[in-house]
């Protein structure tokens, strides 16, 4: 029951207009090769940045600035921007429905 409960829940999200806009910004992106491109070396270089924040580890001065370089690179374009405002936005809300599933349980508190 939980199960079909989650892919209920999938569903819905995958109908989500945050998603809807999600899906449209990133097919428009993939028409731009050059801005796709960015956006991939931008998102492998943000996990990488993450990761590294996870293990508590001091952020790489040269990484940094290329993160920077690239976010500003990618927001000049239309296609860069209204993706990825579409991910924040899609990202925030599943953040807003993991906060509210995980809520009640209590991992971080001790």
């Amino acid at each position: 029951m939980l199960m079909d409960t989650a892919r209920k829940l999938s569903g819905e999200l995958l109908n989500s207009p945050e998603y809807l806009e999600y899906k449209r910004a990133k097919e428009e992106l993939s028409n731009d090769e050059y801005v796709s491109s960015l956006v991939k070396a931008y998102n492998a270089l943000e996990m990488s940045l993450k990761m590294g924040s996870v293990f508590e580890q001091e952020p790489d001065s040269l990484n940094t600035k290329r993160f920077e370089e690239l976010s500003s690179l990618i927001y000049e374009t239309r296609e860069g921007s209204a993706y990825l405002l579409a991910k924040m936005r899609l990202q925030s809300l599943v953040g807003e429905i993991f906060s509210i599933i995980s809520g009640p349980i209590d991992f971080f508190n001790l």
